[in-house]
């Protein structure tokens, strides 16, 4: 069985490939793109009784009061 080594080149051979202008703006914009795919935020749906206690307001309207009988 034989066992391959991959080497990553290092900085210095790199720079000595592509130039220093090359490899410093290469550098910048993977810091500057960020890391792939952003996720959506997840935002939990709670009942109108815990929004409540947070300073939320309700998402469903109350149901409307039976009207008061005079007798």
């Amino acid at each position: 069985m034989t066992i391959t080594e991959t080497r990553t080149p290092s900085i210095a051979a790199t720079i000595a490939v592509h130039g220093a202008r090359r490899v410093l703006l290469a550098a910048a914009i993977a810091l500057l793109r960020g890391s792939g795919r952003r996720q959506l935020l997840v935002v939990p749906t709670h009942n109108d009784h815990m929004r409540r206690d947070i300073g939320l307001p309700p998402v469903h309207a109350p149901p409307p009061r039976p009207p008061v009988r005079p007798w």
